[in-house]
C-alpha cells in the first residue's frame, strides 16, 4: 500500500484539507496551511520529491481537480478561494481516506504521551503502553482503522515528536544494556496547538 500511496501523499493532503473543511468553499492560503502541516507531520511515513517544492505541489493537484471537474476557483476580496463541487465531496474524501489511518496513529501516540506524564519510561515500555491505548481506542470506535494499529506507525510519530521536541529522549546504559527514556519536554502549549489541529482531521 505504502509504495502505491507515495504516487496520491500530495492529493491526499489537500483532499484532506478540503475535507476537514466544514464549508464548501476553502482559501488556498487555509489549503497550503494544512499540506505544510500534514507534510511535516508524516515526512517520517513517505518519501517527497525535494525536485518541487509545496507551492508547486499543490498546484498540480489543483490543476488536476479542476480538470477532473472537481474544484471551481473562486476570487474573494483578492484572494483565491476553490469550492468543491457536489461530485468532487465523495472523490476527496476518498483520497483523504487513504491518509487517515497514518492521523489515527498520530493521535493514538498523542494521548499515549499522558504516560509520560509521571515518569519517563522506556521506549519498549512506553510502546507497550501506547499498543494497549490503541486497541482499547479501536474497541470504542474512537479509532475506525485497524492499521493505525501499527508498531511501525507508532515508532514514526514518536520519531516526529522528538524532531518537534515535544519529547526528550535519554540513553542510559545498564550493564551492556542500552535503554532509551523518553520523557515530555515544556513544550505543553505547542502540542496542545498540535492535539487541535490533528483533531480536526479526524
Amino acid at each position: 500500500k505504502n509504495n502505491i500511496l507515495h504516487f496520491f501523499v500530495p492529493l491526499c493532503f489537500v483532499a484532506s484539507a478540503m475535507d476537514s473543511n466544514n464549508e464548501d468553499i476553502i482559501s488556498l492560503s487555509r489549503i497550503m496551511s494544512d499540506y505544510k502541516f500534514l507534510k511535516r507531520l508524516l515526512w517520517n511515513e513517505f518519501i517527497f520529491d525535494e525536485r518541487k517544492d509545496d507551492v508547486e505541489e499543490v498546484n498540480d493537484v489543483l490543476a488536476y481537480l479542476l480538470g477532473r471537474g472537481l474544484i471551481v476557483p473562486v476570487q474573494r476580496e483578492g484572494q483565491l478561494w476553490i469550492e468543491v463541487k457536489v461530485k468532487g465531496k465523495a472523490k476527496l474524501k476518498a483520497f483523504a481516506g487513504m491518509i487517515h489511518n497514518y492521523l489515527e496513529s498520530c493521535w493514538i501516540v498523542l494521548r499515549g504521551c499522558l504516560y509520560l506524564k509521571k515518569k519517563p519510561l522506556t521506549e519498549r515500555d512506553w510502546l507497550k503502553k501506547i499498543h494497549s491505548l490503541g486497541d482499547r481506542m479501536f474497541q470504542k470506535g474512537e479509532v475506525l482503522r485497524a492499521e493505525s494499529l501499527s508498531q511501525s506507525n507508532y515508532v514514526n510519530v514518536i520519531r516526529f515528536l522528538e524532531d518537534a521536541e515535544f519529547i526528550a529522549a535519554v540513553k542510559e546504559e545498564k550493564g551492556e544494556k542500552k535503554e532509551i527514556h523518553y520523557f515530555l519536554t515544556e513544550n505543553r502549549a505547542e502540542r496542545e496547538v498540535l492535539r487541535r489541529r490533528l483533531f480536526k482531521f479526524l
